[in-house]
C-alpha cells in the first residue's frame, strides 16, 4: 500500500511540474496547487490504516453484552514475554524444599502487533493485552531423571488489559476462572491494583519479569533506543 502511495506521488509532482511548466509558457497558472505536505500527511495515514487493518480481530479485546472479557481465541499463538515457576508476590510463601514441588509454571503472553509496538516506541498501546496462564508442575514423564516441566494446562488464567476508562490505572484485570472463556473485571480495590501501582516497574505492568521488554527498557533508559 505504501509503495502504491509513493508511486503516486511521484506521478502528480511530474504532472505537476508539466502544468506549471505548460502554465509558464501560455501566461495562464493552474487554477490549484498541490500541497506536498498533504500528499505526505494521506500517505502517512494511508500507510497507519494499513497496519491497522493488518491486526487480526483475535487480538483485539471483545466483550460480552454484560461487559466480560472474551478470551482470544488464540493466545498461545502470541508471543510469550516471560515464564516463572512458583513466583509468589506473598512475603508468607517461601521457596520449595529442595526435591519438593515448586509450585505452577507460569507463562505470559502478549499480542505480537502490540509487542512489535513497544519494541518500536518503548509504550505499550492502547488494547494491549497480557495473558497469564497455568501450568501444574509435574515429573513422572519417561526419560526425567530430575527436575520438574510443565504439565497439564490449568483451566485459569487471567488477562490484564490496557483500556482507556476501565480503571483509573488505564488497565484492567480479568479473572477466567473455572475453564470460562469470559473473564470478570477485578473490583477496582482489588489488591492486583494497588501491587501493580506500587511495584510495576513501567506503566502498571512488571516488566521487572520479562526478559526481551526489560532490555528494550534499559536502551532507551540509556539512549541507545
Amino acid at each position: 500500500m505504501l509503495e502504491r502511495n509513493r508511486w503516486k506521488r511521484s506521478e502528480v509532482l511530474k504532472l505537476l511540474g508539466l502544468t506549471l511548466t505548460l502554465g509558464a509558457l501560455t501566461g495562464c497558472a493552474p487554477e490549484t496547487t498541490l500541497d506536498t505536505s498533504e500528499v505526505a500527511n494521506a500517505e502517512a495515514a494511508s500507510a497507519q490504516g494499513a497496519a491497522a487493518q493488518t491486526i487480526p480481530e483475535s487480538h483485539l479485546p471483545a466483550f460480552t453484552a454484560d461487559g466480560k472479557l472474551r478470551e482470544p481465541a488464540d493466545w498461545q499463538e502470541w508471543v510469550m514475554v516471560g515464564a516463572s515457576i512458583g513466583l509468589s508476590y506473598n512475603e508468607e510463601v517461601r521457596s520449595a524444599a529442595a526435591g519438593a514441588s515448586p509450585g505452577m509454571f507460569h507463562r505470559v503472553y502478549v499480542q505480537q502487533w502490540a509487542y512489535r509496538e513497544f519494541l518500536d516506541r518503548g509504550e505499550f498501546p492502547e488494547q494491549t493485552m497480557f495473558v497469564l496462564s497455568f501450568f501444574q508442575s509435574a515429573e513422572s514423564e519417561h526419560p526425567r531423571t530430575g527436575g520438574f516441566y510443565e504439565g497439564d494446562l490449568i483451566p485459569a488464567m487471567e488477562i490484564h488489559l490496557k483500556r482507556e476508562g476501565v480503571h483509573e490505572s488505564g488497565w484492567g484485570f480479568y479473572m477466567f476462572s473455572g475453564g470460562s472463556s469470559e473473564g470478570e473485571l477485578f473490583a477496582p480495590d482489588a489488591a492486583c491494583y494497588s501491587c501493580h501501582a506500587e511495584n510495576a516497574d513501567h506503566d502498571n505492568v512488571f516488566v521487572q519479569f520479562y526478559p526481551t521488554i526489560r532490555a528494550r527498557l534499559a536502551e532507551s533508559e540509556s539512549g541507545d533506543g
